[in-house]
């Protein structure tokens, strides 16, 4: 049987490709400073990736996995697939991953791009799904409010946030 892929609107596609950096982001221990969303279908998660990469191998792994974090989280509410998103929606994503694994395989920390691409899809698969509650309370919130700050993230993830009037 084949699946069906569901088109969403873009704001909700946006939402979830931002809660996924950000809910990954904060289970690698990175506080996001704000996430915002638009009706233009764009988004941009705030503050994951500042002081972050300190150029050690773990730390750009961390961010590799918050960077394509984006593309799983959509992915798994339209049906395509993380890497035809990385050339639409993740375009940014990918230039970004692109670069911090060429640094990593012309430090040795990976034996060659195709070793490092499937490794670092695997490991924001896996960052996804076990953040996917996180990503779905935050990707609603997105939908309702368009922008969260860092404060609102924390809360809500720790179910303090007050439901809106």
């Amino acid at each position: 049987m084949v699946a069906q892929r569901r088109t969403l609107p873009y704001p909700k596609r946006t939402a979830f490709h931002e809660a996924g950096h950000a809910a990954v982001a904060l289970s690698l221990g990175r506080r996001p400073t704000s996430i915002r969303v638009t009706r233009a279908r764009t988004g941009v998660t705030d503050g994951v990736y500042s002081g972050a990469l300190l150029y050690r191998p773990a730390s750009v792994r961390r961010c590799v996995v918050v960077a394509l974090a984006g593309v799983h989280a959509e992915a798994r509410v339209t049906g395509y697939s993380p890497e035809q998103l990385l050339r639409d929606t993740g375009i940014h994503d990918r230039e970004y991953v692109r670069a911090a694994l060429l640094w990593l395989v012309e430090g040795g920390d990976e034996p060659d791009m195709r070793t490092a691409w499937r490794r670092a899809h695997a490991d924001a698969a896996s960052a996804v799904a076990r953040s996917w509650p996180a990503v779905e309370a935050l990707a609603a919130r997105l939908r309702l409010r368009g922008r969260l700050t860092g404060r609102d993230v924390a809360k809500l993830l720790t179910g303090k946030l007050l439901q809106d009037s």
